[in-house]
Formats: C-alpha cells, sequence, structure tokens
C-alpha cells in the first residue's frame, strides 16, 4: 500500500477512535497526529476530500471519514 495512503487510513484511525471516546469534544490537536511523521500532505488531501475539518490546530473527523474509515476503503 502506497505511504501516503497508509498515512492518510492512520489519521482517520486516531480521529475515528478520539471521536468515538469522546464524541462531544471530537477535537485532536496537531500534536496528537505528528506521532505519524510528515503528515501535511496527508491531511490536505483529507480536507480536500471532507474527509476531516480543521479548527486552527485541531482536527475531527466528518462523516464521510467515519465512513470511509468503518468501509476500510482506500482515501486515493
Amino acid at each position: 500500500m502506497n505511504k501516503n495512503v497508509m498515512q492518510r487510513l492512520q489519521i482517520l484511525e486516531i480521529l475515528y477512535a478520539h471521536m468515538e471516546k469522546s464524541p462531544k469534544a471530537p477535537w485532536v490537536n496537531i500534536r496528537g497526529l505528528e506521532t505519524l511523521g510528515q503528515i501535511d500532505f496527508a491531511l490536505e488531501v483529507l480536507k480536500e476530500q471532507q474527509h476531516v475539518k480543521q479548527q486552527g490546530f485541531n482536527y475531527r473527523i466528518l462523516a464521510k471519514g467515519i465512513l470511509t474509515y468503518e468501509d476500510g476503503s482506500q482515501t486515493d
């Protein structure tokens, strides 16, 4: 699997798990995602696809991202 695809799926996995645990506070700070390495490209793609939403330095998964993650679909 392509490294960028894998990274996008990992981001969705982190955001999904956080949303599942804290649906009323779904935002994850960028620091919580940077453990995956250089993620700027992956986040931009996910934002363009409307899988995630950004608010300042925080990100949350959107319904489209949830369905993609649950589906196990490729995000390319």
